[in-house]
């Protein structure tokens, strides 16, 4: 098999497929200069993709269905044990092996909660405007299954186990059985795949209808010049319209369908046009609600124009490096500082699946006028656009490709094996799997797992409040020794991680309603480590636990109390309760502000809270500062002056509320009284602020 003649060696697709590997493995595995990297890439991808181009002969034809077979027939009996084997890869850990959500899966539980609660029919939910049925759904499986980590985590699992079955029909309704059979096996153990199903985001369900989307589109497709009805275009154009409920992707798939549809019918079948009238009719029927409703929001300045590329500072070369940044993350690992979807150990895909993308997409350039390669090819390109038009790097913005690229590995793997015997192929396929499966099993079993926790410093940088996460071991700990207890999150400064809400509520009487809290004997109050003082000498039998120590976390440290319930503390309890439940929401209304606008209804809200205050010097700091948050969002300083300024007088004078009045009046000009403030947060009984830095930084008047 590999011994060429001198005048066919670079006519064979595994002299190039072995040049790719090596290329891909050390971009991915050494860390070389960044000249050597370009040099890499150019003399080891490119020249060699482009040689492969004009060199390697007779290109595969059978890519369709109807093709001949490369792959030996695979018995039931292990199509079954590998399909229990990709489950289980989806389940195992599921709550060891993450440990603690990102803030982004905490929003869709937290809406979750609020639906199981009391249904509401709303289109869109976060700030970004997301559209429902990922927010349904969560909150469906909640009300079947209860609402922990647990749930949160098996919810995209379950998912990820519905897309195995469906990728192999999938791939089926277009390629033969062998191809199917490949990318069906990449699909359940490549690390993409299952890395969406750890994850509680809506990308998951996404994925899922994009391939029932292809199912119907390829039934459509093959029944269009047989025997076609009404009905196959109506369920097509029905489906198609599903995915705006999902994401905004979802407009990308839904270009890519209605244009092969509509050649489709114009090419095959010309007398057929009822059959796209049918299927375009119930397209926009069935999208028709979702898309008016958006159309009605207010888009002044909204999360898609923040994401948009070309702006007023768009440039060329800081646009090419974000591009650059998107396919270094596909393929090697790149440098997503920020952002909390990457990959570890290496990129998206691991070198030989780079390798094996490369040599199929080199067979269906070179057959680019067959429709399914054009069909392959524009995908490819179309579904990278939501990720390259905007200006920053988020990996699963592109998410829409990934069975495009798993399509032309196993077209890679067709190039490699479908000139060898059927048993041989069989048996470097097998090889090539393993590989591959150990080598992401690793990735997203081991570095994942370890990657946060190595450094304090990385979970916050990738959204994991590792703050929350000691509370919670403090709070679990708490509820197996003394059963149930009232847990306070609304005091928490920031609204916009609800983790520890989720990961709680089984055990937190304050929330959940099959629980009373009248039976609990402790309570558990989190908010930030500068109260504790003075929440001490409130309540002298609370213990206080410092969730910061050894973390750089300027802008949120927080504190954790445990507090016994008992007859000096009843009423306080009591009193905190029925804030925190007249909080919840305000925090929901907050979660639903669009980005760059404001909603007045909050304002209304924390002034109809005031009248639970009761003359506590906690609740009024506490309201104070979330009213203090409110404006500061709305840029307007003198009302967050009077918000610090009444907080410091009615309420606690924390160290973190004295530094917050100083950057008020620093913002204002006025640098003395700000210099004030920041000394006045030095000398507070307990400070863990930047007060010390920004005096540094404040002019004398």
């Amino acid at each position: 098999m590999f011994s060429f003649s001198k005048t066919s060696f670079l006519n064979h697709p595994w002299v190039f497929f072995f040049l790719f590997l090596t290329s891909n493995f050390c971009l991915t595995y050494f860390d070389l200069p960044v000249q050597s990297k370009i040099i890499l890439i150019f003399f080891g991808l490119i020249i060699p993709f482009l040689i492969a181009l004009i060199s390697i002969q007779n290109p595969s034809p059978n890519l369709t269905k109807n093709s001949g077979e490369w792959l030996p027939i695979v018995s039931p009996l292990i199509v079954s044990l590998l399909g229990v084997l990709a489950i289980l890869m989806r389940f195992y850990q599921l709550t060891t092996l993450s440990t603690w959500p990102i803030s982004d899966e905490a929003i869709g539980g937290f809406f979750a909660i609020f639906l199981g609660q009391k249904w509401k029919w709303d289109l869109f939910y976060t700030y970004t405007h997301l559209p429902p049925f990922f927010f349904w759904g969560l909150g469906l499986f909640f009300k079947c299954f209860g609402i922990s980590l647990t749930s949160l985590w098996a919810f995209p699992a379950f998912l990820s186990a519905l897309t195995l079955p469906l990728a192999y029909w999938c791939a089926k309704s277009f390629f033969s059985k062998s191809v199917s059979i490949v990318f069906s096996c990449l699909w359940a153990f490549s690390f993409w795949p299952i890395y969406l199903g750890r994850l509680c985001v809506p990308h998951g369900l996404l994925i899922l209808w994009q391939f029932l989307t292809f199912i119907l589109l390829g039934h459509f497709l093959n029944r269009l010049t047989i025997r076609l009805s009404i009905s196959s275009a109506v369920l097509l154009g029905f489906c198609t319209s599903i995915g705006f409920y999902i994401l905004p992707h979802a407009a990308v798939m839904a270009f890519y369908v209605i244009t092969i549809v509509t050649y489709s019918i114009f090419d095959r079948a010309p007398l057929g046009r009822k059959y796209l009238y049918a299927f375009l009719l119930s397209f926009f029927l069935g999208s028709a609600p979702i898309i008016a409703a958006w159309l009605r929001l207010n888009h002044q300045g909204d999360y898609f124009q923040y994401l948009w590329a070309f702006k007023n500072n768009f440039g060329l070369l800081s646009q090419f490096k974000v591009i650059a940044k998107y396919i270094a993350g596909l393929f090697w690992g790149g440098d997503t500082y920020n952002y909390s979807y990457r990959a570890f150990g290496g990129g998206f895909f691991n070198p030989w699946l780079g390798a094996l993308f490369l040599t199929g997409l080199v067979q269906s350039l070179k057959n680019f006028k067959k429709e399914i390669n054009l069909c392959l090819i524009g995908g490819l390109i179309l579904f990278l656009l939501p990720a390259v038009l905007t200006g920053e790097v988020e990996m699963f913005r592109m998410v829409l490709v990934l069975p495009f690229i798993l399509i032309f590995c196993a077209l890679g793997f067709q190039n490699l094996l479908e000139m060898i015997s059927s048993k041989t192929s069989m048996i470097i396929f097998l090889m090539i799997l393993i590989i591959v499966a150990f080598t992401d099993f690793y990735r997203i079993e081991i570095s994942y797992g370890d990657f946060w926790k190595a450094n304090p410093a990385i979970s916050l940088r990738y959204t994991k409040s590792l703050q929350r996460w000691k509370a919670y071991e403090i709070l679990h700990e708490q509820s197996k020794k003394f059963g149930p207890g009232v847990i306070l999150t609304e005091f928490d400064p920031t609204p916009f991680d609800q983790t520890l809400t989720i990961a709680v509520y089984s055990f937190n009487a304050a929330r959940n309603p099959q629980l009373d809290y009248n039976k609990s004997t402790w309570a558990g109050l989190i908010t930030n480590v500068n109260y504790v003082p003075y929440l001490y000498h409130q309540i002298p039998s609370s213990q206080w636990f410092p969730l910061s120590v050894g973390m750089n976390t300027s802008l949120e440290n927080l504190a954790l109390g445990i507090i016994p319930i008992n007859s000096n503390t009843s009423k306080t309890i009591y009193d905190w309760l029925q804030m925190e439940k007249n909080l919840w929401p305000v925090t929901y209304t907050f979660f639903q502000m669009p980005y760059g606008q404001l909603n007045p209804d909050i304002s209304k809200m924390l002034v109809q809270c005031r009248s639970l205050i009761n003359g506590d010097p906690f609740l009024e700091s506490s309201l104070d500062e979330k009213q203090f948050f409110y404006d500061m969002s709305n840029h307007d300083s003198t009302r967050a002056l009077k918000d610090m300024q009444q907080a410091l007088t009615l309420g606690y004078p924390a160290a973190h509320l004295c530094n917050n009045l100083g950057v008020v009046w620093f913002t204002l000009g006025d640098y003395a009284k700000a210099r004030a403030s920041f000394k006045a947060a030095l000398h507070a009984p307990l400070n863990y602020t930047q007060a010390a830095l920004n005096l540094s930084h404040t002019p004398y008047p």
